[in-house]
């Protein structure tokens, strides 16, 4: 289950617009209104998955969760009526898809299940990640079953490219937390291992006193 997530940034007049297309969907077969969900993407679902992912800092091919979703959408709106539409409409269906993928993935995992052909949807992971061969899946399920605060921190430093002090004026942890979010986040991507668990703090702490350093530096040279 996904947790709380901070308020949505995505603009009013896109919500706008898209429930007033949702209205000539309402009611129609689910095979009927696909097409035209995916013709020109009138809802912005590509755009808004991504924001999604992004906002709930969680690893998953974008393009997938979009595939899902127009799923999802279609079937929501072809048993929907006007009085069920509201400006969050969407990205409730979109939570939903994420929701289902998240659940499959963690299911298969459970099972150790072989990874089916569409495997290829943790590709991104080895390129974008590091993550070591084979492990794409146990990496997903693991990294997205993390706390949203620990997620958060990872996104805000390797993601954001936050530098620590920015990351701590932001609210997103302390050092000392930040120091373990990240140990979790690395744990779970399979990147590191347990037995090299304080050395790998060590690394992490030192990087994040030297980055903060750098910024103080540089703050002084532009005084």
């Amino acid at each position: 289950m996904l947790v709380p997530s901070p308020p949505r940034e995505e603009p009013r007049e896109l919500l706008t617009e898209g429930i007033g297309i949702l209205e000539r969907f309402m009611g129609a077969d689910p095979d009927e209104i696909l097409p035209k969900l995916v013709t020109g993407d009138p809802l912005h679902l590509q755009e808004s998955c991504a924001r999604f992912l992004k906002r709930e800092c969680l690893i998953m091919d974008p393009q997938r969760l979009y595939e899902q979703a127009l799923v999802e959408v279609a079937a929501d709106a072809s048993l929907c009526t006007i009085d069920d539409l509201h400006p969050d409409w969407v990205d409730d269906s979109i939570r939903r898809a994420c929701q289902r993928t998240l659940h499959r993935d963690a299911l298969e995992q459970e099972r150790g299940e072989n990874a089916p052909p569409e495997a290829r949807r943790f590709e991104f992971l080895y390129q974008a990640y590091c993550v070591p061969g084979g492990y794409g899946r146990l990496a997903s399920v693991t990294f997205n079953a993390l706390p949203f605060e620990t997620r958060r921190t990872f996104f805000a430093l390797f993601i954001d490219d936050l530098l620590p002090d920015e990351a701590v004026a932001r609210g997103v942890g302390s050092y000392e937390s930040m120091r373990y979010d990240v140990w979790d986040c690395l744990s779970a991507l399979q990147i590191v291992t347990e037995e090299a668990k304080e050395e790998c703090l060590r690394k992490i702490e030192k990087r994040l006193a030297r980055e903060a350093r750098k910024e103080k530096s540089g703050e002084d040279e532009a005084k």
